[in-house]
């Protein structure tokens, strides 16, 4: 697994290669940055990305104000 810089819950996939087995198009995306590109957090970024195209998103003078309104959300 360190070889190929694997983690637990990665998948690949070998080709035969004679009597080898090679790793099959190596993905591009470090393991690490996954997340990023999952479906799920995707979609986020596309909704989000509409939202401020229509002008519905908020500004926020710094982090702690922000915070706060988010946790008046609830």
């Amino acid at each position: 697994m360190e070889a190929l810089h694997m983690r637990e819950g990665d998948e690949i996939e070998f080709i035969s290669a004679g009597r080898d087995a090679v790793p099959r198009d190596p993905t591009v995306v470090a393991t690490d940055q996954a997340w990023f590109w999952d479906r799920g957090w995707q979609a986020g970024e596309r909704a989000a990305s509409e939202q401020i195209a229509r002008g519905r998103a908020e500004e926020y003078p710094d982090a702690e104000s922000m915070f706060d309104a988010l946790e008046e959300e609830g």
